[in-house]
């Protein structure tokens, strides 16, 4: 019977090339990545022989080690030239953008001239001893923040009053800051009476330059503009003071839905 020479009947993995090792066809080898198979027995001779080596398979573009790559709370983009890359966390406050030469991405800070925008309501009625003196007649907040040394503020101020005689009043706001200075603040009186409108809204508008940074007390103040008796010191009237107060600002009344809710509303804008 014929003798067939089967040889190798499946390829011998020998692990890393060896310059010493002496290799047999079909022995596999592993170097820079890539696998090679023996074609001609051979010792000493590089996989880079072709006389001895066929490469079996090539080695790919290594990958990114991304948790190597990156510090401790980078967010990872990649590059114009396509590598792997790592913007450092910004400050508290701050958001991610595009950088000015719109090459990649970086950290900033959120520019806008509004640095607040606050509304205080007011819907309990007060009635406050009527005088010609200057009266606080309405504590808007003991906490309010500007934020801003240079910063202006501007006022919006609305409040429901009744009296049961004609007259008006002088009014503006009064900012205490946490370290005592008292700032007081006009602007356009808000106003209005006749003789048969004893029941109407006072209050003011206003900007606020030159106040400090911080804390403050507001205070809506006020005096009788012509005598102790005249001015409108009910704030938020209810039904018994006037029947035009029945209704809530918030009802369906139609023509007599006159409100009984005070307003202020303060805006803090860079200037």
């Amino acid at each position: 019977m014929a003798t067939i020479n089967l040889g190798a009947i499946k390829f011998n993995w020998k692990g890393p090339y060896n310059n010493g090792t002496a290799y047999a066809v079909d022995d596999v080898v592993s170097s820079g990545g890539s696998s090679y198979v023996c074609i001609l027995a051979s010792t000493g001779n590089a996989v880079s022989n072709g006389t001895y080596w066929q490469i079996m398979s090539s080695a790919g573009t290594d990958g990114t080690d991304v948790g190597a790559t990156l510090a401790n709370k980078e967010i990872a983009f990649k590059t114009n030239a396509g590598a792997v890359d790592g913007i450092p966390i910004g400050t508290a406050g701050q958001f991610l953008k595009v950088n000015s030469g719109a090459t990649g991405y970086e950290y900033g800070t959120i520019v806008s001239k509004l640095l607040q925008a606050q509304c205080y309501e007011y819907t309990t009625r007060d009635s406050v001893s009527q005088a010609s003196a200057d009266t606080a007649l309405r504590t808007w907040t003991t906490g309010f923040v500007k934020q801003s040394a240079t910063s202006k503020l501007y006022i919006w101020n609305m409040n429901p009053t009744h009296n049961s005689t004609q007259g008006s009043q002088n009014v503006y706001q009064k900012f205490t800051h946490t370290d005592g200075t008292v700032s007081q603040i006009f602007g356009s009186r808000i106003y209005q009476y006749s003789s048969n409108n004893n029941s109407t809204i006072i209050g003011m508008q206003g900007v606020a330059t030159g106040l400090k940074a911080g804390t403050y007390t507001i205070v809506l103040t006020g005096s009788s503009n012509n005598n102790a008796n005249n001015g409108h010191f009910i704030l938020n009237p209810n039904g018994s003071d006037d029947n035009r107060y029945e209704y809530s600002a918030d009802s369906q009344a139609g023509s007599r839905q006159a409100g009984s809710k005070s307003t202020i509303i303060i805006q803090e804008i860079e200037v």
